[in-house]
Order: structure tokens, then C-alpha cells, then sequence
């Protein structure tokens, strides 16, 4: 015979190079490669399935019970699938994933790759913006990783994105609400309906309109 192992009955064989039976469907034969009594094929791959959220790892021989198991730095295998994955984050549950770099779990939907990159875990798309929307007016920075509770958040000098339809948009002044406005220069919220831009220039809220007079309309009946 021309193997160490070999099957007695389901779940256990003898290993001629000890003399010794063993218990399990898995079996190591060396560093990479093990025996599946279940169907007597080889394998070479340093993880294994026993069950559905239980593996061994042949690298050392212990027993993992979770779906997701790190193979190397960037890539785990998801043992109810048996693919293997190639992104430092996944999906465990609804809210939950795994951060293959560091071992743990994180319980948000948005989690941070690198820089500007996140993965939203609802549909596991990639997103390349350091805004991201939570619900309908929640974000997260990814550069901080703070949530933010406004609509309107900025992204650059001029630009912030809406999360009520992820559109960014490009003038310092936003409309929040009816008569009110978010000046991004300075993130103050402002309760007038026009507000100036420079010198001569200035929006109206109730349109979005910029306007280029010297004398803007402050209230219905009055002006300045």
C-alpha cells in the first residue's frame, strides 16, 4: 500500500507510519495537502471543511468554527460556499464582517479598505467616496471614521454630497430646508432665504437661483 492513510470504516483510519488510528474526516499528510476519508480524495489547500461552520487547518492541525477563515493576508475562504475570497473584509451576517487583517468582527455596514474605499456590507459593493450613507440623514467619514447627522456633508472646498440622493454638488451654499442653508466655508447653517456668495452675488434658497444685483430681497416686503 502506498499511502499513510488509510480508511477502516467512515470516520477513521489507521496511519501506518504510527501504527495509530484516527478519528476524523480529515487527516494531514503533509504541510498542504490531507486526505478526505469521506471520499478518500487528497487535498491542497490549508483549510478544510468538517462541517458547516466548522474547518481544519492543516497548517496547525486545530479545528475553526466560524464561516470565514483567514488563508493569507488579503484572502479567507467561506466555508459555506468553500470559495475563497480575496478582500480584507466580508460579510458574516446582516451588520457583522470579518477584517481578515486584524481577526476582528465589526458590527456597521460601512467599513473602511483603505483610504477613500469602503465596502457596504447590505450589498457588498466597493465605494470610492469618503462619504457614505448610513440612513436617510447619517453618514460616515471614512477619513475619521465619525458618523455625521446632516444632509449635507462636505467633501471638498466647494462640493458636498446630499444623501438624500448621493449627489454631490458644487456651490458653498446648500439648501437644507425651506429657509435654511449650509455654508460650507465655515459648515454654519444660516436661517435667511438669500444668502451672499461674494460681493455682488448671492442665492436664493427658494429656487436655488444665484442672483447678480447689488440689492438682494432679505424678507417678502423689505430689501438691503
Amino acid at each position: 500500500m502506498y499511502s499513510p492513510i488509510f480508511k477502516l470504516e467512515e470516520w477513521a483510519a489507521v496511519d501506518l507510519s504510527s501504527g495509530h488510528e484516527m478519528y476524523s474526516p480529515i487527516f494531514k499528510l503533509e504541510e498542504w495537502a490531507a486526505v478526505d476519508l469521506s471520499s478518500r480524495h487528497e487535498m491542497y489547500n490549508p483549510i478544510f471543511k468538517l462541517e458547516e461552520w466548522a474547518a481544519v487547518d492543516l497548517s496547525s492541525g486545530h479545528e475553526m468554527y466560524s464561516p470565514i477563515f483567514k488563508l493569507e493576508e488579503w484572502a479567507a475562504v467561506d466555508l459555506s460556499s468553500r470559495h475563497e475570497m480575496y478582500s480584507p473584509i466580508f460579510k458574516l451576517e446582516e451588520w457583522a464582517a470579518v477584517d481578515l487583517s486584524s481577526g476582528h468582527e465589526m458590527y456597521s455596514p460601512i467599513f473602511k479598505l483603505e483610504k477613500w474605499t469602503a465596502v457596504d456590507l447590505s450589498s457588498r459593493h466597493e465605494m470610492y467616496s469618503p462619504i457614505f450613507k448610513l440612513e436617510k440623514w447619517t453618514a460616515v467619514d471614512l477619513s475619521s471614521g465619525h458618523e455625521i447627522y446632516s444632509p449635507i456633508f462636505k467633501l471638498e472646498k466647494w462640493a458636498a454630497v446630499d444623501l438624500s440622493s448621493r449627489h454631490e454638488i458644487y456651490s458653498p451654499i446648500f439648501k437644507l430646508e425651506k429657509w435654511a442653508a449650509v455654508d460650507l466655508s465655515s459648515r454654519h447653517e444660516m436661517y435667511s432665504p438669500i444668502f451672499k456668495l461674494e460681493k455682488w452675488t448671492a442665492v436664493d434658497l427658494s429656487s436655488r437661483h444665484e442672483i447678480y444685483s447689488p440689492i438682494f430681497k432679505l424678507e417678502e416686503m423689505g430689501g438691503s
